[in-house]
């Protein structure tokens, strides 16, 4: 798996200014008596945000967007529907899906769409329970759980098919019988959640066509009881986080291909923050797996978010914001990161603004280089944009001209004194010198391309 430095970012027809690292609070959306503000997902390119308020039992859903700002979701007047709560949003960020409240006191599951809410049926008949936890990336395929007679059921809407359970592994004597579906691969096909076994709670995966499986052979960590649950999975159905029990005690998971026999999969531990008790829980991950966010007990045993990736493993979103992008949080206390985007640069959740309370947050990592040479942005000037075109040759040629004792001279430093640049090239870097190692070094890369 590439580490996050390894996102490219894709850009199609003209290109977009590249925006800048950046902390968006969206504290102002809470009220007096809400207790809670939560952001729940992201689309694909990180543009549109789920998310809710809550006052009690009292929830308020909003959708924000850039350049838009957020709007709360109105429900219709005479439809007796209340406290909409979004729990996700579709790549295309153009369905949220969640659960809304009926006149008759059930709880259903919902999407919105255009601004229109619409209900979806019940899983069975007597149902007083279905909420939707996932949806895809173009919006087709909804999954969730509710109740199908005394079990609570995982399940998946599709329009031409409605609600379809999606079954169990089998009964538990501690838990009963009960599965959730809880994220969706961008085309539908594969699907992650829990279920019930005869041995405990698992992380499972349903894929089209099949019975339910465990999400690996053993879907538990070494040592712990047998509760695991899946709770996000990757665009392409590869990669699946969520919790496992352990002999440590509560640790975030990935499942993915093993590293020694691709056809198998096989679980991971991703560790948790250091000090404190052994917690943490993986909420999301980027469309390739190389990034995932969660939250974790830290040191002081307070819950913080974290990020994390192959190349620095678990951190402190906070303390990785600060280190990476340089961004101050204005006082905020990040404490659960919920989702992420499929290219690894928005995330959204939950923390503690300076004047108390919980509120909804976004954090936008900016722009990769997506190799040494890439060095100019959109507009030529010196920083990457995760392209490599005429601006960063141009950029390049100016900076060699520059005299020797010009800070913008030293953007051309990529290579050390032997011409050693990133893997798989050597390990050297900049040297303070621009030279003829930088000059092929530039060359080198700007042939392989992003």
């Amino acid at each position: 798996m590439a580490p996050v430095a390894g996102v490219c970012l894709a850009v199609a027809g003209a290109q977009a200014a590249a925006q800048p690292a950046a902390f968006i609070p969206l504290d102002s959306l809470t009220g007096p008596g809400d207790t809670l503000g939560i952001a729940t997902g992201v689309s694909d390119d990180g543009s549109t945000v789920s998310g809710y308020v809550a006052a009690g039992a009292s929830v308020r859903s909003f959708v924000w967007r850039s350049g838009a700002g957020a709007s709360f979701v109105t429900l219709p007047g005479a439809s007796g529907l209340s406290n909409l709560q979004l729990q996700a949003i579709s790549g295309d960020g153009a369905t949220a899906v969640g659960r809304v409240s009926t006149a008759a006191g059930d709880i259903r599951a919902a999407f919105v769409r255009s601004g229109q809410v619409t209900v979806l049926p019940e899983l069975a008949s007597a149902s007083r329970f279905t909420e939707a936890l996932g949806v895809n990336r173009d919006g087709s395929v909804i999954v969730g759980q509710g109740q199908n007679g005394s079990a609570i059921e995982a399940f998946s809407w599709r329009p031409a098919q409605g609600a379809t359970g999606l079954g169990f592994l089998s009964a538990s004597a501690l838990f009963g019988r009960q599965s959730a579906a809880r994220g969706v691969s961008a085309s539908g096909a594969v699907i992650t959640g829990s279920s019930t076994a005869s041995d405990g709670l698992l992380a499972s995966r349903w894929v089209a066509g099949r019975s339910v499986t465990t999400e690996a052979p053993d879907p538990v960590l070494p040592g712990g009881s047998r509760v695991s649950e899946a709770n996000a999975i990757s665009g392409d159905g590869a990669y699946t986080v969520g919790f496992s029990n352990s002999q440590n005690g509560t640790e975030a998971f990935m499942v993915g291909p093993s590293p020694t026999n691709p056809a198998l999969r096989a679980i991971r531990s991703l560790g948790d923050l250091p000090g404190g008790a052994t917690t943490s829980i993986a909420w999301d991950v980027s469309a390739d797996g190389s990034v995932v966010v969660g939250s974790s007990v830290d040191a002081t045993n307070r819950l913080k978010a974290f990020i994390w990736t192959e190349a620095q493993g678990i951190r402190d979103l906070a303390e990785f914001l600060a280190d990476s992008a340089g961004l101050d949080l204005a006082g905020w206390e990040l404490t659960e990161a919920r989702s992420i985007s499929a290219d690894g640069r928005t995330i959204v959740g939950f923390g503690i603004p300076p004047s108390g309370g919980l509120d909804a947050f976004i954090v936008q990592l900016g722009p990769v280089a997506c190799n040494p040479a890439d060095i100019a942005d959109f507009l030529g000037l010196p920083g990457p944009d995760g392209v490599l075109d005429g601006n960063d040759f141009a950029l390049f040629l100016n900076a060699l001209a520059l005299p020797d004792n010009d800070p913008v001279r030293l953007v051309a430093d990529i290579a050390n004194f032997l011409g050693d640049v990133a893997p798989p090239f050597g390990t050297g870097g900049p040297d303070g010198v621009v030279d003829g190692n930088d000059v092929a070094a530039f060359l080198l890369w700007l042939a392989i391309g992003c």
